[in-house]
């Protein structure tokens, strides 16, 4: 994405450390589907909000039995996801169905995938159920599914059909009937759940923030949020509340609580809001 001859972009980027990176706004087109099509639309990069996440994809066993990326770094074990079959899509070998995999003698083979981080993956649900409750998002798909034989990603070690399992419990607008909510044998790591109520608080005051603050935005990921006048539970909590995937934006930023404005200023838990980096 650092280089302007490839033509690629994307409109956020999830780091392993749980960083949120927006690179662009969404109401503009970022190239990051290319050629594609999914249930008679095509052309998805007009449609879709992209998403990637830090990963090295696919990985290759050395003879030492070491796992390297494409770009040379090497993996340890316990880094590296392997796969005999993937389901989500038509791997490199152009296997589609079971009764491919009885056919083609390398069916069974394995492969090696970087694993996605817990934390990354924590923030990918709460982020894609956000986007599909503010903007009335049904479909949530992997390039590969849009783009088969061409794109890889996000790979089986991404958890893909237990994502979309989530959002039909707990987005407002996606259903069973939207998306596939068949399960997987991996489970999702235990803190992949719906949170509990926080606090918020607000006060009167002029919303201004340095330019050098480098999280300009967040995203409130529970229900509702009640107001506080203060960085902590023992302050007086306001009227108003906050809700679901609502955009506050960032003034200043404590180890436990921040200080946000939206139509008012005030202070909120960082472990209830999702910090969206600007890019400048």
């Amino acid at each position: 994405m650092l280089k302007p001859k490839s033509k690629v972009s994307a409109h956020l980027v999830i780091g392993r450390n749980g960083e949120v990176t927006q690179l662009l706004p969404f109401n503009v087109i970022a190239w990051h589907a290319g050629q594609s099509s999914f249930a008679g639309r095509k052309q998805f990069n007009n449609y879709a909000i992209g998403i990637e996440l830090d990963n090295a994809g696919q990985l290759d066993m050395d003879a030492n039995g070491e796992y390297v990326s494409w770009f040379g770094k090497r993996y340890h074990p316990n880094d590296v996801f392997v796969e005999s079959s993937h389901s989500n899509s038509t791997g490199r070998s152009g296997i589609k169905n079971n009764s491919d995999l009885q056919e083609s003698p390398n069916a069974h083979s394995p492969t090696y995938w970087h694993r996605y981080s817990e934390v990354q993956l924590q923030r990918t649900f709460d982020l894609c159920r956000l986007l599909c409750n503010t903007y009335h998002i049904n479909y949530v798909l992997g390039h590969e599914e849009i783009s088969p034989g061409r794109k890889f990603d996000p790979g089986p070690a991404f958890p893909l059909r237990q994502l979309r399992r989530y959002l039909t419990q707990h987005s407002f607008n996606a259903q069973p009937s939207d998306v596939t909510v068949d399960e997987l044998s991996r489970e999702l790591p235990p803190s992949l759940q719906y949170t509990n109520e926080k606090q918020l608080s607000v006060s009167r005051k002029s919303i201004t923030a340095s330019q050098d603050f480098p999280y300009t935005s967040a995203i409130v990921s529970v229900k509702r949020l009640n107001v506080r006048f203060g960085p902590g539970t023992e302050f007086t909590k306001a009227s108003s509340q906050l809700t679901s995937g609502q955009v506050v934006r960032v003034l200043e930023r404590g180890d436990t609580w921040s200080r946000v404005a939206y139509t008012a200023e005030g202070w909120v838990s960082n472990e209830y809001l999702t910090f969206v980096k600007q890019k400048r």
